[in-house]
Order: structure tokens, then C-alpha cells, then sequence
């Protein structure tokens, strides 16, 4: 949950509260969220950027692991910018 909370926050100007998430996940206090989101920052070291390397790499080894490389190029808008390795 504390992904989704960061990405959302990262990625929208304007983006739910944390008593909204809580809401959402009965079984969180907005505290829990709170805590949750401040630890991932820190093991992230409150860095969220991810490299285009990076992000190819695991788009790759995601789709490999699925049974999926053959349609990695041909169905994702982004994928035209990965460069193709045989």
C-alpha cells in the first residue's frame, strides 16, 4: 500500500489524503499509513526517479518471467524508446 500512496502522491499534483487510504484499508489507522509511507521514503532514500536502464531491465525480466517477450514491443506505447537486445 505504501507504493501505491507514493506513486500517487509523485505522480499528481493534487492526490488523496492519507485518511482517504486509510479509509480505503479498513485494517490501517492513518497512522499506520503515515508510518508506512515515511519508511518507504526511507528505505528509498526519498529517491523516487527510476532510469529508463532501470526500468527496461525489469519490464524485460517481468516479461520474460510471464511468457510475454515476444509482445513486450509490440503492444506498450513506451516500449519504442527500449532499445531491442537478441
Amino acid at each position: 500500500m505504501a507504493c501505491l500512496v507514493v506513486a500517487c502522491k509523485y505522480l499528481n499534483d493534487v492526490t488523496y489524503k492519507n485518511e482517504y487510504w486509510a479509509s480505503i484499508w479498513k485494517e490501517f489507522s492513518v497512522g499506520d499509513v503515515n508510518l508506512m509511507e515515511r519508511e518507504l521514503l526511507i528505505i528509498l532514500n526519498f529517491n523516487l526517479v527510476v532510469h529508463p536502464k532501470e526500468m527496461e531491465f525489469f519490464v524485460r525480466r517481468y516479461f520474460r518471467y510471464e511468457g510475454l517477450e515476444k509482445s513486450l514491443f509490440t503492444h506498450q506505447p513506451w516500449a519504442a524508446t527500449l532499445t531491442v537486445k537478441n
